[in-house]
């Protein structure tokens, strides 16, 4: 299975049903890229009056599916955003820390870097890892089992995957 299928799998299994779950999952995902959720809609192409719509009624349409798949991210990577909510800001580190001890500080699987090139990498994608780190732990948070920082650690490795080419040479965040 290659990295776009296990990333449209993992979102079609925690897509969001109902009021209370799509609430979540839109102020969890505009979180993690450092937005304000009419921020996200836009990012989205829709409105605020389409996201409050889709709050009331507990559905996000899944044409929106491709965009979190391809596009969520990368943008939460890249983004150079803090967190919105100070109390949130650390609460993915000890995630981020144990996908880059599992990973060897390589969570992008490249190839032919030096140690010290990728310790550099790392530290430049490190606030976008915390956030999607917490994002993945938030949305979760009723799958964890006694090792949850594995699994955490495993569902943001397979995440990250996809950035691949977007950390290597030419890129704007290249090292």
């Amino acid at each position: 299975m290659n990295d776009m299928n296990e990333l449209s799998t993992w979102f079609s299994d925690h897509w969001p049903k109902g009021p209370l779950e799509v609430a979540m999952f839109t102020q969890r995902a505009a979180e993690a890229l450092g937005v304000y959720e009419a921020d996200l809609a836009a990012k989205l192409g829709v409105g605020r009056a389409a996201l409050s719509g889709w709050k009331k009624r507990g559905v996000i349409p899944e044409t929106h599916l491709e965009w979190f798949t391809s596009e969520f991210v990368k943008s939460v990577l890249f983004s150079s955003n803090r967190v919105i909510d100070d109390r949130a800001e650390h609460s993915g580190v000890e995630y981020a820390l144990a996908l880059l001890a599992s990973t060897d500080f390589n969570p992008f699987s490249l190839s032919g870097i030096e140690r010290p090139d990728l310790l550099r990498i790392a530290t430049g994608f490190f606030p976008g890892l915390v956030r999607l780190s917490r994002f993945v732990g938030l949305m979760t948070q009723f799958e964890f089992t006694l090792n949850h920082q594995d699994h955490v650690a495993k569902i943001a490795s397979m995440l990250v995957r996809l950035s691949t080419p977007t950390v290597l040479p030419g890129s704007p965040h290249s090292y």
